[in-house]
């Protein structure tokens, strides 16, 4: 009885939570926060390619590419060029596959030049890449920042007066319902979960007969809600 009670108390708690937050922001707030989800996701995506190769890669290819060819010289110096493809890192080579360059079929009329061609034609790539990568997380998260400011502006604007008010009216009813819908949840996979003859067969889950809420709820789902109206 007393684990019915406090699961109905949990129940009617999620869906009290849902109204008071919905009466607190308000329908915009509420619904701006997937769409600015999803709208930097999309912008960053958008841009990352042209902000990378302008802003980023220009930054960090000339130091990038001078450590790699000084490691390189030093790892291959006074080797023949088809002795430098032999004795490449490991890591050098997967980094060839990856960008497509068959590191043998580099020529050069020493190793310097041979080191020089390796550099752009793998190194350069591979440095284009995290360029983009880069520029897509910096991008996301000014961008986030950016929407996060215009939406709360927005919201200034949108709740005030009448406006406002319905505002909060529909925040309430939305979030009331999203509400309902996660406590119905609940209740369909606890009831799942007690159903199964490894646990329907201990004490506490055979006594178990769940409260009003409860029942409620499992004999009520949001389609049918949906579908009385």
């Amino acid at each position: 009885m007393a684990v019915s009670i406090i699961f109905d108390i949990v129940l009617i708690g999620i869906v009290a939570a849902g109204a008071i937050i919905g009466i607190k922001k308000g329908l915009f707030l509420t619904v701006s926060k997937p769409v600015r989800f999803f709208l930097t996701l999309f912008l960053a995506f958008q841009l990352c390619n042209m902000f990378g190769t302008a802003v980023i890669q220009p930054l960090i290819e000339p130091p990038m590419t001078t450590k790699i060819t000084e490691y390189l010289l030093q790892k291959c110096g006074g080797l023949t060029s088809i002795e430098s493809a032999e004795e490449l890192p490991t890591l050098l080579r997967i980094a060839a596959g990856l960008v497509g360059v068959d590191v043998t079929s580099i020529t050069g009329e020493n190793t310097e030049m041979f080191i020089s061609e390796l550099v752009n034609k793998l190194a350069v790539p591979a440095i284009h890449f995290v360029s983009v990568i880069v520029g897509f997380v910096i991008l996301y998260f000014l961008l986030k920042l950016l929407l996060k400011l215009l939406f709360a502006l927005l919201n200034s604007i949108v709740d005030v007066g009448f406006v406002g008010v319905m505002n909060r009216i529909l925040g309430f009813v939305f979030n009331t319902a999203f509400a309902f819908i996660i406590s119905w949840a609940v209740v369909a996979v606890f009831s799942y979960i007690i159903s199964i003859p490894a646990v329907a067969s201990t004490e506490w889950a055979a006594g178990f007969e769940g409260g009003f809420v409860y029942k409620f709820l499992k004999s009520m789902s949001p389609l049918d809600l949906l579908l009385s109206f």
